[in-house]
Formats: structure tokens, sequence, C-alpha cells
């Protein structure tokens, strides 16, 4: 049947001027990815130009965005938290108590409602947005509880609770990612000691109910995500 719906993106300039052979300021979407990353780059450009309209390109700005909200909040915080697991719990998914119930960062918002219906209405700046509420939320979090001050002190059940909460988060977050960062979610799988393959096989109606991160998976911690430059 004929597609009911028909989205036109709009156009961008470079640095305020009109893309022209002439003005030399063509941008080469080859070139580019050779620079950042394929998925730094859908990131920015999700984020950068609202889907549907008109928008600038800078790469003074692509490369602000990498270094502030990927290599910075998203990657530092993965390998921060892994670096962590392996560091207190023996690179194992910890076992979290009762108590760890409405510790996790994605309760402070209902971040998959909101998530739906940005993407239901083609808003996609929002529904990435929305997602690094949660990431900004997961790095307040963990500097909110210290884990290493409770690693020292013996606490080892809340810091195993803490750790679960964000290792759990993690798992969500890169099914929330995973339409616009696919790499980068299949990443995150597998340094969280996941299959990626088999991860992606399942219900998005089971992929996000709480607790999916199975206790005693052993983690891959790996390089960062996003080296930064």
């Amino acid at each position: 049947s004929l597609p009911k719906t028909i989205f036109a993106h709009g156009f961008f300039t470079v640095n305020g001027q009109k893309m022209s052979k002439s003005l030399g300021n063509v941008v080469d979407p080859i070139e580019l990815i050779s620079l950042y990353p394929l998925d730094a780059v859908r990131y920015f450009l999700l984020t950068e130009i609202k889907f549907g309209e008109d928008g600038d390109f800078s790469l003074t700005r692509l490369k602000e965005r990498y270094e502030t909200e990927i290599a910075n909040a998203l990657g530092n915080l993965v390998h921060r938290v892994l670096s962590m697991t392996e560091q207190y719990t023996n690179g194992k998914v910890p076992q979290p108590s009762g108590e760890s119930e409405g510790l996790d960062p994605l309760c402070e918002v209902d971040v998959w409602r909101l998530y739906q219906d940005h993407m239901d209405a083609y808003r996609f700046q929002e529904a990435v947005n929305s997602v690094w509420s949660v990431v900004r939320g997961v790095n307040q979090f963990i500097e909110k509880e210290k884990p290493w001050l409770l690693f020292k002190e013996g606490k080892q059940q809340r810091l195993n609770d803490i750790l679960y909460n964000a290792l759990e988060t993690l798992r969500q977050i890169a099914w929330l990612i995973l339409p616009f960062m696919p790499d980068t979610a299949e990443k995150i799988w597998n340094q969280l000691g996941l299959d990626a393959v088999v991860e992606k096989e399942q219900s998005l109606e089971i992929a996000r109910v709480w607790g999916g991160l199975k206790p005693q998976i052993i983690i891959k911690k790996g390089e960062p995500l996003f080296p930064k430059e």
C-alpha cells in the first residue's frame, strides 16, 4: 500500500552560509565520519537541527557537543560505572537488595512515556534530550551517593544497590539510544556482559522492564566509548 505520511527533511547552512563549491564549505559526510564516530554525527544532527526544519551546521559546535555531551556525559559515565564495578565487585553485576527499589535514575522521570510520545510525533530532538536527562541523572546520582566512600566504609550492600541501579540504567539507556546510536547501544550491552544480538531479539515491552540485567554477569569494561581528543 502507498505510504500515508511523507516526511520532508529541512536544509542546513554551514556557519550561517549556504553550501557552495565556490566557497569551499561543502560538508563531505564521509570525511566527517573519519573525524568523529558515525553515532556522534547522528546524535549531533538530531539534537542540533530540529527534524523537518532548516538549521545550521558547525564543525566547532560538533566538537563542543562531542566533548561535553557525548564523550564526557555518556562515554565517561559508562566507563566510570564499569570501572567501579570492576574495582568494587570483582567485575560482576552485584546482587541488589529490596532497599534498592526506587534508587534507579529512570524513576526520576517517566522517561519511557516521554520518549515514546516524542518518537510517535517525529520529535527526535526531544526524544534524544529525554534520554540525556537520564544520562545526567545517573551522573548526579553517583556524585550524590559516592560509591567510593561506601567502599572505604565497608557498606557493601548499599554499594551493591548503587552499582546495580547504575548498571541496569545503562542497559536501558542502550535501548533508548538504539534508533539513533546503534553502534554505541551494542557496545554498551557488550560491555555489560550481554550479547547484543540476543538483547535485540527481545520485545521492547520486556526490555524496558526494570531488572533485565541479572546479577553475577561478568562485565567487559574495555576502552572508553568515545575517546577524547
